[in-house]
């Protein structure tokens, strides 16, 4: 096993506008990181142990395979030769370990230098080791973020449709992460059609148009016969009738007239009273 630093890099801004964390719930996305850390720990990969992970992770078993699912949909890890992967950790390890035998090369070169150079004035020692040392430490990665987004998008699931969805509802909910400025890639969508293929059509319908009446980005299967969102929606119900039929008719937003006013940066849909 590789050995590994007491610490791994980590980009924040990558992580936060990543679409797959943002969608994977919060839940999920603290799972999601203690096992990056557990990997790197243990060289950059992590045996396909339950009880080992649900004692990393501070779970049972059952909510281990739900957490599980959802990664591996997300193909943020991935499952090989009975090991956990992260793509990206991956090649930062690689990094690491080939910049450590770098510098390892380095300084035994300088310390050679400096015994070749015995008798020489003390300030000519000085300046080839500094020169030697400046050489080692200098580290570009001017690629490496395109190579490993690129090496993701190959990992990421492709999407297909499942049958149990229906087509017209789905292109609703497309049509609605469009319009509140947050499409979906496609593990976003194997998620949420995951959820819809597991229940009714008339069901699909009811999380998808609480969805657009609320302005939410994600489907939420615990709002099916919640009281408070149907009493929310039949207080809005006007509002809610006339946003759907815009998305069904596909309508674009300069074309809705009176019914889409200007609010900062963004067109939205005015509220029908």
């Amino acid at each position: 096993m590789a050995k590994s630093a007491p610490y791994f890099p980590f980009y924040p801004d990558d992580w936060l506008d990543d679409e797959s964390i943002f969608d994977m719930g919060l839940e999920c996305e603290g799972a999601y990181i203690r096992l990056l850390a557990a990997m790197w720990k243990r060289g950059g990969s992590l045996n396909n142990d339950q009880y080992l992970i649900c004692n990393i992770l501070r779970c049972k078993p059952a909510k281990w395979k739900k957490i599980q699912d959802i990664l591996t949909g997300y193909g943020v890890i991935y499952l090989s030769d009975d090991r956990f992967f992260n793509a990206r950790l991956t090649k930062e390890l690689r990094f690491f370990n080939e910049k450590s035998q770098k510098n390892v090369e380095n300084a035994n070169k300088r310390w050679s230098n400096q015994v070749e150079n015995v008798g020489k004035k003390v300030n000519e020692i000085n300046e080839t080791s500094n020169a030697v040392a400046m050489q080692s430490q200098c580290h570009t990665d001017t690629d490496s973020d395109t190579d490993l987004k690129e090496k993701i998008k190959e990992n990421a699931p492709s999407f297909k449709l499942p049958q149990e969805v229906d087509p017209e509802l789905w292109k609703m909910f497309e049509s609605h992460r469009k319009h509140i400025k947050k499409p979906m890639s496609d593990s976003a969508r194997v998620l949420q059609s995951n959820i819809l293929k597991k229940i009714s059509i008339d069901d699909q319908r009811k999380l998808i148009e609480y969805s657009i009446s609320g302005n939410y980005p994600a489907l939420y299967v615990n709002q099916l016969g919640n009281n408070n969102g149907n009493k929310y929606q039949d207080k809005n119900q006007r509002t809610t009738n006339r946003n759907l039929e815009l998305i069904r008719q596909g309508l674009s937003e300069r074309s809705i007239g009176d019914s889409v006013h200007e609010d900062g940066s963004s067109l939205r849909i005015g509220v029908v009273k």
